[in-house]
């Protein structure tokens, strides 16, 4: 469990548009076992949230999704623009406790050893990675909240996990297939054997999908999910190592 807190500062003309915002956003973070809670202060409210950070992490789809809407039908203040900026400081305000939370968990995830379990990633200097990277990330959210297919999800982690793997090898090095490319990183990269039969069977599901026609099944990617996210979180570390 993590936890994070913030104050979401609003005038007080703004201030019924803020509760039903926040209210909204309480509402939405329950279907992610999240605890959202605030209380009013001074221009404003004190905001906490707790709970797993990968869930913090895919309930910002639903809040840019249905806060703006939301704060676009309220009657006041009169702008719909000024509407628009309450609800997007909300958002932000809690887009950067989520950076908070994830910065201080891979942290002492680092000091202690372990694998971070964040839906975002650190590509370092492999910038040609970078829109790849931020792409998969949203893929991910989306397969967590149940708005793409697996096979779509499966197509999108089998290229991303390719490109790292060939940016983890020097060029002449980097031409191999995916399970050859594995096999040449996975040692260096600290993957624990579970770790590298989730990359394999991720390889075998992309390819019965895309060659043969056959649907990925949700549960089997769901079932190893935990697994591929911890496997690309040690395949980035390496990558930032090999870069310096």
């Amino acid at each position: 469990m993590a936890g994070f807190d913030f104050t979401f500062r609003c005038r007080d003309e703004y201030e019924p548009l803020g509760r039903i915002l926040l209210r909204r956003a309480q509402e939405l973070a329950k279907n992610f076992d999240l605890e959202f809670r605030y209380r009013v202060v001074p221009s404003g409210w004190y905001v906490t949230v707790d709970g797993p950070l990968p869930s913090m992490q895919a309930l910002i789809q639903p809040m840019v999704v249905q806060l703006a809407p939301l704060a676009d039908g309220f009657p006041k203040p009169k702008l719909r623009s000024q509407r628009r900026r309450v609800a997007e400081r909300l958002v932000n305000e809690y887009c950067d406790g989520a950076a908070r939370m994830r910065e201080m968990i891979e942290d002492l995830s680092c000091q202690l050893g372990g694998t971070p379990s964040s839906y975002f990633f650190d590509e370092g200097s492999a910038t040609h990675l970078t829109a790849q990277v931020r792409e998969f990330e949203r893929s991910l959210i989306l397969f967590h909240n149940g708005l793409i297919s697996a096979s779509t999800f499966a197509e999108g982690a089998h290229t991303v996990t390719e490109a790292v793997l060939k940016a983890c090898l020097p060029r002449n090095k980097g031409q191999g297939s995916f399970a050859e490319l594995l096999d040449q990183v996975a040692e260096a990269a600290e993957l624990a054997p579970g770790h590298k039969q989730t990359l394999l069977r991720l390889k075998e599901r992309r390819r019965m999908a895309k060659h043969r026609g056959q649907r990925v099944r949700h549960a089997d990617m769901a079932a190893d999910f935990g697994n591929m996210i911890a496997a690309l979180h040690c395949l980035f570390r390496y990558l930032r190592l090999q870069r310096g």
